[in-house]
């Protein structure tokens, strides 16, 4: 190893990971855990990272995640159903350069109770802008596809371009 492995995560992630690796001592030994706390950021070199609270399971805190790294901004918001209102208070202050969301039912809005489909991105992406954390420059990526809704990539493209989102893809680098 040429430096220690830093996971950053829930309070519930970090008390599996304990619980699952408590006899490897020689693996904790270069392991450090960064328990998050919705609101509060973080930093990684010159990122600046703040996990915003969100629903997915109402067992643990979830969330979504704002990057910021010279005066842009990224929202990573993967495994989140449309967002509640506080998600909605923390978001309104950010200017959005890129936007990934989860769009686990392709087609399909609420049909997932943790999860999002185009029409759900369709909501965020309109009300975003609307309240001025995007605007025509900023780019919507669509991503986190269920396998069982299996649409191939054509098709997914297809409904993001028609609705200005870009439908992620493995090995996709965008520059923003």
């Amino acid at each position: 190893r040429s430096s220690d492995l830093t996971i950053y995560g829930n309070s519930s992630v970090h008390k599996k990971f304990k619980e699952e690796h408590r006899d490897n001592a020689a693996l904790l030994s270069h392991v450090k855990f960064c328990e998050l706390t919705g609101g509060v950021p973080f930093f990684i070199d010159d990122y600046k990272i703040t996990p915003v609270s969100t629903l997915h399971d109402a067992k643990e805190d979830c969330f979504i995640y704002i990057v910021e790294k010279d005066s842009r901004e990224l929202l990573y918001a993967h495994d989140s159903t449309f967002f509640p209102e506080e998600t909605w208070r923390h978001l309104s202050s950010h200017r959005f350069s890129l936007v990934v969301l989860d769009c686990t039912s392709i087609e399909v809005g609420h049909h997932f109770p943790n999860h999002m489909g185009l029409p759900d991105n369709i909501l965020v992406k309109e009300r975003m802008q609307k309240e001025g954390m995007a605007n025509e420059n900023t780019r919507f990526v669509i991503t986190h596809f269920a396998h069982t809704f299996n649409p191939l990539h054509e098709h997914t493209d297809s409904l993001a371009r028609t609705n200005g989102f870009i439908a992620a893809f493995d090995g996709m680098v965008l520059d923003i």
